[in-house]
């Protein structure tokens, strides 16, 4: 299809992508990349079985953006999953840290928890089973508003075809312990462009 001369679309819409940590330990130093695996790839974070779907990320190609697509960075979050422990929430906070990286620079390297979720399931709720033998805590990192994300002082820019990565490394052994359906994800806040058709 014909793109219009010098047209742009400019849409809000964060890109997010999500990976399981899994029941093995991170070491010292090992690390977890995410916008690198697109839907239809991989494995799920979310759910059972199967290849990355549109609950895990809405990347479409590995580390990079479709031509003509460019972004705007202006703000990150990062998401635990929701049944994460006490204890998990506070190994990640304390041992886990933030990388972004565009083309062959990095723009933002943070401890995780700088980087609060902005959304989730609010406060701390318990269900308790029949059998009262269980409880399940649900638990988030940061309040659960919109507004309550890492912003950028200026925005970060992915052009189109630009490879891009984010990262979370181990600064000491970590584990989470509700094993492998424990999942991690980072969501970008910004402004999608693309030619216009």
């Amino acid at each position: 299809m014909p793109r219009l001369a010098r047209g742009r679309d400019v849409i809000t819409q964060p890109l997010y992508d999500t990976v399981q940590f899994g029941a093995a330990a991170l070491t010292s130093g090992s690390f977890i990349k995410l916008f690198t695996v697109p839907q239809g790839q991989g494995t799920t974070a979310i759910g059972t079985a199967g290849s990355k779907v549109e609950a895990d990320t809405n990347m479409t190609l590995g580390g990079q953006l479709p031509a003509p697509w460019g972004y705007r960075i202006m703000a990150i979050a990062c998401q635990l999953d929701p049944q994460s422990t006490f204890a998990d929430i506070n190994a990640a906070i304390a041992s886990l840290s933030f990388r972004l990286t565009i083309g062959a620079k990095d723009w933002l390297t943070c401890p995780l928890s700088m980087l609060p979720a902005g959304g989730g399931a609010d406060g701390v709720s318990s269900l308790v089973a029949a059998s009262q033998s269980a409880t399940t805590t649900t638990l988030r990192t940061g309040i659960a508003d919109a507004r309550a994300i890492y912003a950028l002082s200026r925005p970060l820019i992915i052009n189109e075809q630009e490879n891009f990565s984010c990262q979370i490394t181990a600064g000491r052994g970590f584990t989470f312990s509700a094993a492998a359906q424990s999942w991690v994800r980072v969501i970008l806040h910004g402004e999608l462009s693309r030619s216009i058709q």
